[in-house]
């Protein structure tokens, strides 16, 4: 008898967190395999203090999909404690720098230990008022570097490494984080403004440096607008959108979401498909209102229609605005006549891989509701289990630059935690699960 997708799912998902339980088999296997490394030797990627890959992603694993089994509890206890520990040497070692934002250092801790405090409707009650100190200090500093510069660097907003992230977090600690929330929703209007630039008038989320935070040089000397959701303006529409719903209001907050909306409306690109957005816009772009860019870029929730739609959906419901609504439902299907080979996607992962486009598509589906785009889900599905090899450390492979398909790589974004987590959601049908307000598309 044939197993279904959900059920080839849940021995997926099975197979992922058996190899994740043995903390110190997981560590030493993060790594590009020499066979598969460009400089023919094996290449480590483990980092203790990260959502990506080190003890506080692989927590997700056990605690994001909160099954209350001991087991799992046990398994996320191991991996936080391990990350505390890891976070008390680098405290301790003043030549250590001290990282920044939700995927690294203490907001990665932060954000893993809320989640499992969540899973169990309690505990960690001491380590949480700890951490939340921490992030709140690190907020305050990071609005007041912001608010010194005349145009944004895109760590100062974005999901991974700026405020963006910081606030979301903020965000669902509730009174313990609302000042500082406050301040990072004041900050976010401000920066919405117009502001002169170069003969022109660009949003204040205006780059001054490439999209991979290079130096401005060639087709970025002028800078750029990110338009993606994990580095770009959807970020900060995301916070402020889920913090309007919310309640969590500042003044021009609303004409604000309403700006940023408004710039990704007129950035919209079209082809024989439907209606997408291109990764961002140079300055030259911006002059003419339209991008250079004639390729869509791939369907995920780092960049491209699943992310962007997103967050324009979450503004469409925090301001009830039927118009964005069917402009978010439009970007999403324009998905279904494109092959699934043609897409260029290149693994599994939750960041850009297919786990990306399942979750997204699904998260988008539950407002949407449209049974092509269920449909299209359990394609995806079958898609992601057919990359599963058992004979990996971690079930899947990750392609990262210049190793396509070669990395193993066991965390959140980028890793197995990440394709566990999707394809348990999909098994089981969860809708809205805790583990998304880490991509801020919650």
């Amino acid at each position: 008898m044939t197993r279904s997708y959900k059920e080839q799912a849940q021995d997926a998902v099975r197979l992922i967190k058996r190899a994740l339980a043995d903390q110190d088999f997981t560590v030493h296997h993060t790594h590009v395999p020499a066979a598969a490394s460009m400089h023919g030797r094996d290449e480590l990627l483990w980092d203790d203090l990260s959502l990506t890959s080190g003890y506080a992603g692989v927590s997700l694993a056990f605690s994001g999909a909160r099954s209350g089994q001991n087991d799992d509890v046990l398994r996320a206890h191991e991996y936080l404690s391990a990350g505390a520990y890891a976070l008390s040497v680098s405290d301790a070692d003043p030549h250590i720098p001290q990282q920044r934002g939700m995927y690294l250092g203490v907001g990665s801790l932060a954000f893993a230990t809320l989640m499992a405090h969540r899973a169990r409707s309690a505990g960690y009650i001491n380590a949480m008022a700890h951490l939340d100190q921490r992030v709140k200090k690190q907020a305050r500093w990071m609005v007041e570097c912001s608010a010194k510069a005349r145009l944004s660097a895109l760590a100062d907003f974005d999901v991974t490494r700026g405020l963006s992230g910081i606030g979301r977090y903020l965000l669902a600690r509730g009174a313990a984080g609302e000042t500082e929330l406050r301040l990072i929703l004041s900050r976010f209007v401000e920066l919405s403004q117009r502001v002169p630039f170069r003969g022109h008038r660009v949003p204040g989320w205006w780059a001054l440096e490439g999209p991979r935070g290079e130096s401005p040089q060639g087709d970025f000397s002028d800078g750029h607008l990110n338009l993606g959701l994990a580095h770009g303006i959807c970020g900060p529409l995301v916070l402020l959108a889920t913090a309007y719903s919310s309640g969590v209001i500042v003044e021009g907050q609303r004409e604000a979401i309403e700006e940023i909306v408004g710039v990704l409306l007129d950035s919209i690109s079209e082809d024989a498909h439907g209606i997408y957005w291109p990764r961002l816009m140079t300055l030259t772009d911006w002059s003419n209102q339209t991008s250079s860019d004639r390729y869509r870029p791939r369907p995920s929730w780092c960049y491209g229609t699943p992310g962007v739609t997103r967050a324009i959906q979450l503004a469409a419901l925090a301001l009830q605005n039927s118009n964005w609504h069917e402009i978010a439902a439009q970007s999403l299907l324009s998905l279904l006549s494109i092959p699934l080979g043609e897409m260029g996607i290149q693994d599994a992962s939750l960041c850009h891989g297919w786990a990306s486009l399942l979750h997204m598509v699904r998260a988008c589906n539950h407002v949407i509701s449209d049974d092509r785009l269920t449909d299209f889900s359990h394609r995806i599905a079958e898609r992601i289990l057919s990359e599963l090899d058992e004979e990996a450390p971690f079930g899947f492979r990750a392609a990262m630059l210049n190793v396509p398909q070669g990395a193993d790589v066991p965390g959140f974004l980028e890793g197995a935690t990440g394709i566990s987590l999707a394809l348990e959601s999909y098994a089981t049908d969860s809708s809205h699960p805790d583990w998304e307000m880490c991509m801020l598309i919650a």
